[in-house]
């Protein structure tokens, strides 16, 4: 597995050692594109499981510490694969869509026929939303962002300058002139050095075989950028968005107008001194906390 936990802070790697079992599920979507997604897991004695969702150019073994950490409280936990990115497959990946991870989700969650609480991070936290809104099972959704991609202002942090901010619109016709299959790499797309105030961690994620050097099809960007997320405004499933205090790539403001519009009870909690990828203290103590709490209140 790749050893994310050594960034995390000294006092807690000691804790860090609660090794996953790495699992496989398959599914086909409605377009007959089959995925055979790759989850880590930790069963403990909690009925109900935490469930991890990466972000744009992150993957389940990035996330396992927090994995480990939740699964030290107790609480069971799984960390997913999402399409393209981690250990991930599928027999036509050039025709992988948005979609495709929201799908995916809601199909893992129905594996899984048990109370659910959905972690996302990133760009994770409004696909955990918009895919909660149609599984019974999830309980709660605890997100570091509920950022749209989509938005101008979300463009202008999330993408490099002069490639994805500037060009994104024209992903759309591209898209659908036959050279939607042309893959392009993360790094190239995304702001890695803004990933975390540690350049090391930074640098990690950007470097990383199966996050920052995925090679992600226009055609997955475009339904990215194309997608409104209707389900997750009209959800009922109570929300929690646990943004980090100095995120320096997905700032406050950019999840506070999506925040205003969610029709859910949307809580907040500000993870103090954390970058966009939360390791520092005491914010990463207040996120595994949040996390067990509304697993704890999920399991009444």
């Amino acid at each position: 597995m790749a050893n994310y936990s050594r960034f995390f802070p000294e006092h807690l790697r000691k804790q860090l050692t609660i090794e996953p079992e790495s699992r496989f599920f398959t599914w086909e979507n409605s377009r007959g594109l089959t995925h055979r997604l790759r989850y880590l897991v930790s069963e403990q004695e909690s009925d109900t499981i935490a469930v991890l969702i990466h972000g744009l150019g992150g993957h389940g073994e990035a996330l396992w510490p927090y994995g480990s950490l939740i699964a030290s409280q107790g609480i069971s936990v799984a960390a997913l694969d999402l399409p393209l990115f981690g250990h991930s497959s599928c027999t036509d990946p050039a025709r992988v869509t948005y979609g495709d991870w929201i799908e995916s989700i809601r199909n893992f969650v129905d594996m899984l026929n048990r109370p659910v609480v959905l972690v996302g991070f990133s760009l994770g936290g409004l696909a955990a939303v918009e895919a909660g809104a149609g599984c019974a099972q999830v309980k709660h959704v605890v997100a570091t962002c509920v950022a749209e991609a989509g938005a101008i202002s979300s463009l202008a942090h999330i993408s490099t300058a002069g490639v994805m901010g500037v060009c994104a619109p024209l992903l759309l016709p591209l898209s659908r002139c036959g050279i939607g299959g042309l893959r392009i790499p993360m790094w190239l797309l995304a702001r890695f050095s803004r990933m975390s105030s540690s350049q090391a961690l930074s640098k990690a994620c950007a470097r990383d075989v199966r996050s920052g050097r995925v090679r992600v099809p226009l055609n997955f960007l475009a339904s990215l950028l194309r997608y409104k997320h209707e389900d997750a405004r009209t959800s009922s499933i109570p929300v929690t968005v646990t943004h980090p205090g100095a995120d320096r790539w997905t700032p406050l403001s950019l999840s506070a107008g999506v925040m205003a519009q969610l029709r859910s009870r949307v809580f907040y909690r500000e993870l103090e001194n954390c970058g966009h990828f939360p390791i520092e203290e005491p914010g990463l103590s207040v996120f595994i906390r949040t996390i067990a709490d509304a697993c704890g209140e999920s399991g009444h």
